[in-house]
């Protein structure tokens, strides 16, 4: 899903996941252009009973809604008691302050005591913050980025001391005239629980991707 669409995107969205029916047949057939197939039809009246079970909030913060600052966050998780926060992103807090990276650190801190149940007895939500990167060392580098470490957060110390999970995303650079999907490479740079392999399927823009952990040469030539 995607903060961009709309509560009825959302909400088609969520019934061809649960019915496993195309979003483009649900979406006309909701729009009367169409009809559902009797196997169909029963699939979907299953995913809204489904639905209708479960109780849905999503609320979104910026500055033009009172929600600038991480304590607003904070206490918006707490009075509805969220199951998950995200923060998109934590470049953004303390834009302007002149103290941008002692604020980052703050909203760092109070995002892990959020999750682990300091700011509210008993309420430990799922967390999940992006962070600028610091993008000098990939310039430099020219057409051969280096591999990603800690210090390419902005505001690197505080997050890679309280963050139980850390990872760098980044687009793969093909070469001039390459017609293949895009490659997003991902680095897990620090993970408390300790290593696990990882294959993911998702859905992105229409199309079912996958998210596979490769192992690296070096760790090759460490086993």
């Amino acid at each position: 899903m995607s903060l961009e669409q709309t509560p009825g995107e959302l909400m088609i969205q969520t019934l061809a996941r649960f019915s496993q029916i195309e979003t483009t047949a649900l979406t006309l057939s909701l729009r009367g252009e169409t009809t559902l197939t009797p196997e169909q039809d029963a699939r979907f009246v299953e995913a809204s009973e489904k639905i209708a079970q479960l109780t849905t909030q999503l609320r979104l913060h910026g500055r033009d809604r009172a929600g600038g600052t991480i304590e607003h966050v904070i206490a918006s998780a707490i009075r509805s008691r969220f199951d998950a926060v995200f923060v998109d992103h934590l470049g953004m807090i303390g834009r302007g302050t002149g103290e941008k990276f002692g604020v980052l650190e703050h909203a760092v801190d109070r995002l892990r005591g959020l999750a682990r149940g300091e700011a509210l007895a008993g309420y430990m939500p799922f967390v999940c913050a992006l962070s600028p990167l610091n993008r000098q060392a990939e310039r430099q580098a020219g057409d051969k980025p280096p591999m990603p470490t800690m210090a390419d957060f902005a505001g690197s110390s505080q997050i890679e001391s309280d963050a139980d999970a850390a990872m760098i995303l980044r687009k793969r650079r093909q070469s001039e005239g390459y017609t293949g999907p895009d490659v997003i490479d991902c680095w897990v740079l620090k993970n408390r629980q300790g290593r696990s392999g990882c294959v993911l399927p998702f859905e992105g823009r229409g199309a079912t991707c996958t998210i596979t952990e490769l192992v690296t040469d070096r760790e090759e030539s460490n086993a």
